[in-house]
C-alpha cells in the first residue's frame, strides 16, 4: 500500500528567501533565466492572458524570480508526486501558473544546425543539488490544455550541478524530436539528499522555437474531401491516430456548424481548427516546404513529418431537408498510407480500408506495384500481407462503382522498413559532467507494448564498465578514456530487434571554474552634504579574466559610478538613514555581488529635504494599486497590489510593486 506523507507547498520569493536563509542558513533559490520562467516573463509581457489572471488572483507569484517549491519525502519522485495539470505550480498555491501554454508570452529561441539549444540556470545563493532535469513538450501536444506528464519528454539531465551564489550555469541540450513552434520547457531542481530539506524547485518556461524543421512535410493518405453542403448543427470530427501508440488517438478536432455552410466553408473550418491545435499533422497545400491552408477548396491533403499517423474524418449530418443528401457521384475514400516495421517471427496482414467511400455499391482493390500479397480484393476492406523480414513499398488502388455504373478511384501505399535502433548523445564529454545517451527504436510501441533495452559500455581494452536497462543511460563516474556503448533493443510483438553502437570520449576534468570575488572599501558613515567614495578595485578575478562592475543602491539616490569606483553626495535628510550599496562584479559569464552599508547622518540646523507633507508613513500591511506613502524621505506609489513583504525602496522583486517618486520636498 502506498504510504502518504504530509507535505507543505511554498511559493518562494525574494522576501521568503531572506527569512528562510536566516532560519536554515542553507536554503537557496534559482530559476531558468534563459529561456525565462513564466512568472518573470510577466515583468516583460504583463499583458498575456496568463499574467493577467495571475495578477488578479495571485499577484505575489507574478514577479517571483525563483522556482516554485514542492516539499515532501517524495520530492525526488516528482513524476508521481506532482499530478497532471499541476506541474508548473508545483501543486502549490499559485494554481494560475498551471494555465495552458497558449496563455503565456513566449521566448523566441533558435536551435543550431545540430538541433541544440542553450539553457542558462541562475543560482541566487550557494546550494548543492541532487540533479537538474529539463523536460520539453512533445510534438503534437495540445497546448490549449494544462500540462500532463504524458505531454513531456526529457530534454536534459545533469547530476550534481554545482552552484555558487549569483552565478549562472549553462548547458547545451539537443531537442529530442526536432521541436518547432510553441512549446514549454519544465525544470526540476531537487536539492541534494544530504541537505535534508526534501525540496524541489520547479518552473516552466514557454518558448517559440524558430527555424525550419530538419524533418520535411510529406503527404499521407487520400486527404479529406467535402462532397456536399451541410445544415446548421451538423458535426465534423477529424481524428489523428498514432500507429506506434497502438492506434491511440494523437489528436482530435470537432466542429459544429453554427449555420448552413457550403462544402468549401465547412471543410476550411475543420481544417483551420485542426491546424490551430498544434497536432503533428497539418491540413492544406504544400508550398515551398510549408503547409498553407487556403479557403474556397473542397479537398485538402494531410501532411505529416513522421510516417507514424493515420486519420479519419467523420460527418454527422443534422436532420431536416433534402439538401443534406450526398451527391449521386461515387467517391473512393481510402485510409492513410501504411508504414510498418518488418517482423522477424511471422508475417502480418494490414487492412486497406475503403469502407468510408461514398455512394459505392461495389469495391475492387488491385495491386499496382510492390512485393506484398493482396487478398480480399473485392471487399471494402482488403488486406496486404507483409511476410517476415520483408521490406519494400507497394501501391494499391481502390475502384468504387455506384448503381449507375459510375466509377471513382483512389490509391494508397504500404511501406515496410527493417527494424533499426539509434543512439543520440555527445561524442565528447568532460570527466565528472552528468550526461546521458538516449535510445530510439523505429518499432517502439508496435503492438501496444514497450520494447526492452539493454546497454553495455566498454572501455578501450574491451572491458565492460557500465550497464543499463532503460531507454536513457546516464554516464557517471567514468574515468578519462575512449568508450563504446552498445545498445540492443527487442520487442516481443513480431520478434523485432535491432542493435546500435556509439563511440565517445571522456576528457580529463579541467580546473574548476569559480566566480570572481567581489570586495568594497569605503566609509560606513557620512555626514549630510559630504562626498563619499566607495571602491571595488580590490575585487579579484578567479580565472585570470577581465572584470566589469555595476552598482545599485537602496533607497534610491543619485550616483556617479565609473567602473570599480562610485561617488555620491550624502543627502540632507530629517533623520539618520542607512543606505545599502551593492556592486556586481562580472568575469565572463560568471558574477558575484558584495554589499556595503553607509549610514548618512541627519542634517542639523537647516531646512532639509525629506519631509512629505500629508503623505502617510509606510507600514507593514497590504496596499491597493495607486496608493502613495512615504519612507526614508522618499514618496512611493504602488503600481499594482502590494503585500506586506513588498517594501518601498528595496532592490529587486520585493520592492518591484512600488514606484519611487523621488525625495520629498
Amino acid at each position: 500500500m502506498k504510504s502518504h506523507t504530509k507535505k507543505r507547498f511554498i511559493l518562494s520569493s525574494l522576501a521568503t528567501c531572506v527569512a528562510l536563509l536566516i532560519a536554515q542558513n542553507s536554503l537557496a533559490h534559482g530559476y531558468l533565466e534563459s529561456p525565462l520562467v513564466r512568472s518573470k516573463m510577466c515583468e516583460k509581457h504583463p499583458g498575456s492572458a496568463g499574467c493577467q489572471v495571475l495578477l488578479s488572483t495571485q499577484p505575489g507569484a507574478m514577479y517571483s524570480a525563483n522556482g516554485h517549491l514542492y516539499q515532501g519525502d517524495d520530492y525526488l519522485d516528482y513524476e508521481n508526486a506532482l499530478p497532471d495539470g499541476k506541474i508548473c505550480s508545483a501543486k502549490g498555491r499559485s494554481s494560475s501558473l498551471d494555465m495552458p501554454t497558449s496563455k503565456w508570452a513566449k521566448t523566441a529561441i533558435t536551435p543550431n544546425s545540430a538541433e541544440e539549444i542553450s539553457l542558462t540556470y541562475l543560482f541566487t545563493a550557494y546550494h548543492t543539488t541532487d540533479h537538474i532535469r529539463y523536460y520539453i513538450t512533445k510534438n503534437g501536444t495540445d497546448l490549449t490544455k494544462p500540462l500532463a506528464w504524458s505531454d513531456l519528454e526529457v530534454l536534459g539531465h545533469f547530476d550534481k550541478a554545482g552552484s555558487y551564489s549569483h552565478t549562472r550555469w549553462t548547458e547545451t541540450v539537443k531537442l529530442p524530436s526536432a521541436q518547432r513552434g510553441p512549446h514549454t520547457i519544465v525544470t526540476m531542481w531537487p536539492v541534494s539528499r544530504g541537505h535534508g530539506t526534501r525540496e524541489n524547485f520547479i518552473s516552466c518556461s514557454d518558448v517559440d522555437i524558430q527555424g525550419s524543421s530538419v524533418e520535411s512535410w510529406s503527404s499521407t493518405g487520400g486527404g479529406i474531401q467535402a462532397q456536399t453542403d451541410l445544415k446548421a448543427g451538423s458535426t465534423i470530427k477529424f481524428r489523428l491516430f498514432s500507429k506506434s501508440g497502438g492506434g491511440s488517438v494523437a489528436g482530435e478536432t470537432s466542429f459544429v456548424l453554427p449555420q448552413d455552410m457550403s462544402s468549401s466553408e465547412w471543410l476550411f473550418a475543420i481544417a483551420k481548427a485542426t491546424n490551430d491545435k498544434n497536432m503533428p499533422a497539418k491540413i492544406g497545400t504544400l508550398k515551398q516546404g510549408n503547409v498553407v491552408l487556403e479557403s474556397g477548396k473542397t479537398s485538402y491533403q494531410v501532411y505529416v513529418k513522421k510516417a507514424d499517423y493515420s486519420y479519419e474524418m467523420d460527418i454527422k449530418i443534422a436532420e431536416g431537408g433534402d439538401d443534406d443528401k450526398p451527391s449521386d457521384a461515387p467517391q473512393a475514400v481510402v485510409g492513410s498510407d501504411i508504414n510498418v516495421v518488418a517482423t522477424s517471427s511471422s508475417g502480418f496482414a494490414y487492412k486497406l480500408d475503403g469502407s468510408k467511400s461514398v455512394g459505392a455499391t461495389s469495391h475492387q482493390w488491385t495491386k499496382i506495384s510492390g512485393p506484398f500479397t493482396l487478398r480480399k480484393m473485392d471487399n471494402a476492406v482488403a488486406e496486404v500481407v507483409v511476410d517476415k523480414n520483408q521490406t519494400g513499398e507497394g501501391s494499391f488502388q481502390l475502384t468504387v462503382t455506384n448503381k449507375n455504373g459510375q466509377k471513382h478511384t483512389a490509391t494508397m501505399k504500404v511501406t515496410a522498413v527493417a527494424a533499426s535502433a539509434t543512439i543520440t548523445g555527445a561524442a565528447s564529454i568532460n570527466q565528472g559532467n552528468a550526461v546521458s545517451l538516449q535510445a530510439k527504436a523505429n518499432f517502439a510501441g508496435s503492438g501496444g507494448t514497450a520494447p526492452t533495452y539493454s546497454w553495455s559500455v566498454s572501455n578501450n581494452a574491451g572491458v565492460q564498465v557500465l550497464q543499463g536497462s532503460l531507454q536513457q543511460l546516464h554516464l557517471a563516474s567514468l574515468v578519462a578514456g575512449n568508450y563504446q556503448a552498445t545498445l540492443d533493443v527487442s520487442a516481443a510483438h513480431g520478434g523485432r530487434k535491432a542493435t546500435a553502437k556509439h563511440n565517445f570520449v571522456v576528457q580529463e576534468k579541467g580546473e574548476e571554474v569559480r566566480p570572481p570575488v567581489a570586495n568594497i572599501s569605503g566609509p560606513s558613515q557620512a555626514d549630510a552634504g559630504v562626498t563619499v567614495t566607495l571602491n571595488a578595485a580590490n575585487s579579484s578575478a578567479s580565472n585570470g579574466g577581465k572584470l566589469s562592475y555595476s552598482w545599485s543602491v537602496s533607497p534610491h539616490m543619485a550616483l556617479n559610478a565609473n567602473g570599480a569606483k562610485l561617488d555620491f553626495t550624502a543627502p540632507k535628510l530629517q533623520q539618520d538613514t542607512r543606505y545599502l550599496f551593492t556592486v556586481t562584479v562580472k568575469e565572463g559569464n560568471l558574477s558575484s555581488k558584495k554589499a556595503h552599508t553607509v549610514l548618512v547622518k541627519k542634517a542639523a540646523n537647516e531646512v532639509v529635504e525629506g519631509v512629505c507633507q500629508d503623505i502617510p508613513e509606510w507600514t507593514k500591511k497590504s496596499y491597493s494599486g495607486g496608493t502613495t506613502v512615504q519612507k526614508d524621505g522618499h514618496s512611493y506609489t504602488t503600481k499594482w497590489w502590494a503585500e506586506q513583504h513588498h517594501v518601498p525602496g528595496t532592490a529587486g522583486w520585493a520592492g518591484e510593486p512600488w514606484k519611487d517618486n523621488g525625495v520629498c520636498k
